[in-house]
Order: C-alpha cells, then sequence, then structure tokens
C-alpha cells in the first residue's frame, strides 16, 4: 500500500471512530454489559493512549500520556482509583490527536521506530508498521464500541 494510500485509510478508520462514538448516548458510555470487561469510554481512551504510545516519539507532547495509567492494556473501568476524563473530552482529544499526528505520519512512515515494538509474535519496526497495526486495532475496537452500544438498546 502506498503512502498517501495507508493516510487515507488512517482518516477514513479515525473517522469511523469518531461517527460512532458521536452518536452514542453519554449516559450510558461507562456501563459494562454481561460478556464486556470494559466501557465504551474505556474503549475510546485505550484507542487514544495505544495511539499515543505507538507515536510518543513523533509527537511527545501528545495529551494522552496522562490517561495511560486508565485505558493502557490491562486495565479494567471497574479498578479505576481516578476519574477518567469527560466523554466529550475525550472525544476531542481523539480528533486533535489525528490532526497532530497526521502532519508526522505523513512525513515520517519510512521511519524506523526508535525501537522495535512487539505484539504477540509480531515486531513492527517501522512508523508504517505501528500505523498498520493501529488501524487494526482501532478497528477491533470499534467493533467493541458497537458490541457494546448494541448490548445495552
Amino acid at each position: 500500500m502506498n503512502s498517501e494510500a495507508l493516510m487515507e485509510y488512517y482518516r477514513f478508520v479515525r473517522m469511523g471512530t469518531l461517527q460512532l462514538l458521536k452518536s452514542i448516548d453519554e449516559n450510558v458510555v461507562d456501563e459494562i454489559p454481561k460478556g464486556h470487561n470494559n466501557s465504551i469510554r474505556w474503549n475510546a481512551g485505550h484507542i487514544l493512549v495505544s495511539e499515543g504510545i505507538f507515536f510518543q516519539h513523533l509527537l511527545p507532547e501528545l495529551k494522552s500520556a496522562s490517561f495511560i495509567p486508565l485505558f493502557k492494556f490491562g486495565t479494567r473501568p471497574r479498578e479505576y482509583t481516578s476519574t477518567p476524563p469527560a466523554f466529550l473530552d475525550l472525544i476531542s482529544l481523539l480528533e486533535n490527536q489525528q490532526k497532530e499526528l497526521e502532519k508526522e505520519l505523513e512525513k515520517h512512515l519510512t521511519d524506523a521506530l526508535p525501537q522495535p515494538i512487539t505484539v504477540g509474535p509480531l515486531t513492527l519496526n517501522t512508523v508504517e508498521d505501528a500505523l498498520h497495526f493501529h488501524l487494526y486495532h482501532e478497528g477491533i475496537h470499534q467493533g467493541v464500541i458497537k458490541s457494546i452500544q448494541r448490548s445495552l438498546t
């Protein structure tokens, strides 16, 4: 996939995430239906934090860093010891993160990551590798958010 197509895919995936999140009643974002471990708010925050972790070397000032303890892999809303950000703030942070990161991604797609990222048997060596994986990962969480949303209606 050429870099222009990959960036278009990035915009498409994030647009889908943002449209989905904006369609959800804020009163249900913390509910955890039977069969799920996390809430809609957690999934939105996890997308934000994961992208921030993957690309922190491109934008070290990303505002998602302060939310790592709430939304990193392995965390659960039932175990929170601090208050998570407002749902609308998460949506705004996702929009801003995309705008800021998009500029950097286009310039650095072929760059090596400062250190490889290992995800199971997969090793991500370049910014492009990390972006491909992140798009897959964000798509999974879109599906989880839709599943939670359907469970609540």
